[in-house]
């Protein structure tokens, strides 16, 4: 045997051994292309629009869903400031962890999340240093004072690992071609308001355009638009490259720019475990209402060439954005993130 086709068999055998997982490391996912063929027909009825996008998180047979994914390899982008370094984790139905970074030193800025039982926020700037937690039924109350509209349970479903009940949604077109459709639910939100759930989404390819809740009145509560989406080769999952989340009665702006997402991973062992910050005890909400009083969110100033960001602020005068009008483009739609990669688990 030559020595050519021993080297063939052993990549063949390490190829079967190690399964879908190398193949995705190996290979990055496939661009999603507006040119490519329907996934969907375009009459496409509610019912087969809400389970194609199911699909890819509950799974077809033979192959898994998404039920969780994590990345280390995460920007954080806000008007005024510069990328922000961030790690972001999050698995149905209520676990989710952002962490961002300092882009000079490479320390730890922002951490929150949550789990099953109550979600959390920490910022380094806090004076004095705390962890804040408070249950999730308390969230009503939270947004009186937290410097960050954090609605848990609405960024779990935009990230993609909550499937949709389709007893729950009506389906109305959003163009005239009817290629694009938004599917509506009326929710009573978290916080005891009455709520319409939005998810817009293209017929043909069968992907998520965006995430809304608006009040009854359709006044925009918060919308979550979803970009560049990219199809790991693989697995076969969907999976948008970038987020922009905005929260328009707060003049607030997030956008997420996700690389080498990690579908499914194997241990996330203490990612939703409320964080143990040295020097910073964990406070309940509403005894850390009581010592700051309601938090005033301003717009940082515009950075000059050359210019470092400043430092988030105190709570009671916290710096986290700026009003912002940005929209994604059309073509960021299907255009793939930054030297996408992935590695999904088999």
């Amino acid at each position: 045997m030559s020595n050519a086709s021993r080297v063939m068999i052993v990549a063949l055998v390490i190829v079967n051994l190690t399964g879908c997982a190398l193949h995705s490391r190996l290979f990055p996912p496939a661009p999603f292309s507006d040119q490519a063929p329907c996934a969907l027909p375009p009459t496409a009825s509610k019912d087969q629009v809400i389970a194609h996008l199911n699909q890819n998180i509950t799974g077809a047979a033979g192959g898994s869903g998404i039920v969780a994914w994590r990345s280390s390899h995460v920007q954080i982008r806000m008007p005024g400031l510069p990328p922000l370094p961030a790690t972001l984790a999050v698995e149905a139905p209520r676990n989710l962890r952002l962490r961002v970074s300092n882009p000079f030193t490479g320390g730890e800025e922002v951490d929150m999340g949550s789990n099953d039982e109550q979600f959390w926020v920490w910022m380094k700037q806090m004076d004095p240093p705390q962890v804040i937690t408070a249950r999730h039924e308390e969230l009503p109350f939270a947004g009186q004072y937290l410097p960050i509209p954090f609605q848990p349970d609405w960024l779990i479903e935009v990230l993609g690992v909550i499937p949709m009940d389709p007893t729950e949604y009506q389906m109305e077109p959003a163009t005239p071609d009817s290629r694009i459709v938004e599917l509506v639910a009326n929710r009573i939100s978290p916080t005891g308001q009455q709520v319409r759930r939005v998810v817009r989404v293209d017929r043909c390819h069968g992907i998520v355009l965006e995430h809304r809740l608006e009040t009854p009145q359709r006044q925009l509560i918060a919308r979550a638009t979803l970009a560049k989406h990219h199809r790991d080769a693989a697995t076969g999952h969907v999976m948008p490259g970038l987020y922009v989340i905005r929260w328009p009665q707060a003049q607030a702006q997030l956008s997420i720019s996700v690389n080498k997402v990690d579908v499914n991973p194997r241990s996330v062992a203490g990612v939703w475990d409320v964080p143990h910050k040295p020097g910073c005890p964990q406070v309940d909400l509403r005894e850390w209402a009581r010592q700051v009083g309601p938090v005033q969110v301003t717009a940082p100033p515009p950075m000059g060439p050359g210019q470092a960001p400043q430092p988030l602020e105190q709570p009671g005068r916290a710096v986290l954005w700026k009003p912002a009008t940005d929209s994604v483009s059309e073509a960021d739609r299907f255009s793939p993130p930054s030297a996408p990669q992935s590695a999904a688990r088999p």
